[in-house]
């Protein structure tokens, strides 16, 4: 039997009889002894928007035959992840996950395997969210050759299952946990340089005019990168101005670092870079 693939796009998380009923028609009489799990949504969000809030973030699964491979979709309140079992050599070894993103945000290679969710704006490009590079490993715990193709938003795992003893695992994972690697506010060095201009001043003073400085000169930026900025101050201090003349002198750009808190996003460290995503 040909290998099928293909994603279907749903409209809510759970799937009708009838839909279900209909997909197995559609394979033929040799499908009622080898049923069609139809593809799913998994559901998740991230803070790559320019917005204050966390914005949605979704992949649909694809259509997977019951009995040779099965999709499970776990989420948390900070990561999601779609495990593949690959359970004999039948099934395919090429899985499409169709991603929804955010307004505005796209899917960045990380060169690492993995991809960043990214939005840019005229003053700031904010890393909101990660999808970890591919693993597959088979059921001695051999690690498998894997890797991701993005053609568009659809991110396409493919797994080397040669010499592998089954079931096979694989796990397409992505988290908006913003730790210290995946959630990055890099102000353009345009936007660097106002910065400095306008907060060199209040070295050293107290924290609470510190504060009140990096509130006037950075919400009106807005997105997150404004919120954090605004919140910045009161985190690190004269440190922080310490790190936007810096990266002004250097000609390089002032970075937060941040993590979504149960109101929003809340700033946690800054520095200086001169990573790709750092823009004039």
């Amino acid at each position: 039997m040909p290998k099928i693939k293909f994603t279907a796009k749903l409209a809510i998380g759970a799937v009708t009889t009838a839909t279900a009923a209909a997909l197995v028609l559609a394979m033929g009489p040799a499908a009622n002894a080898d049923p069609i799990t139809p593809g799913g949504r998994v559901h998740t969000h991230t803070g790559a928007h320019g917005g204050h809030a966390a914005q949605d973030l979704s992949w649909t699964t694809p259509a997977t035959h019951t009995r040779h491979a099965k999709i499970k979709n776990q989420t948390t309140t900070d990561s999601a992840s779609s495990v593949i079992t690959i359970n004999d050599p039948s099934a395919p070894t090429s899985y499409d996950f169709n991603v929804n993103l955010p307004a505005g945000a796209t899917l960045v290679s990380d060169d690492a395997g993995g991809y960043d969710v990214v939005t840019t704006t005229s003053s700031q490009v904010v890393v909101g969210g990660h999808f970890n590079t591919p693993w597959a490993k088979d059921a001695n715990g051999k690690q498998l050759k894997t890797h991701y193709t993005l053609r568009g938003n659809t991110i396409t795992q493919d797994i080397d299952t040669s010499g592998a003893e089954y079931p096979i695992t694989a796990d397409p994972f992505f988290t908006n946990n913003c730790g210290w690697v995946t959630c990055t506010v890099y102000f353009t060095r345009g936007t660097t340089h106002t910065l400095a201009s306008k907060l060199g001043k209040y070295n050293g003073a107290p924290y609470a005019t510190i504060a009140a400085a990096f509130g006037a000169a950075c919400l009106p930026f807005g997105g997150i990168g404004g919120v954090v900025c605004a919140g910045i101050g009161t985190v690190a201090g004269s440190y922080a101005i310490d790190q936007v003349l810096n990266a002004s002198k250097q000609n390089r750009c002032f970075t937060i670092k941040w993590s979504l808190g149960p109101l929003g996003p809340v700033a946690l460290n800054a520095g200086v870079s001169n990573a790709k995503y750092c823009k004039n």
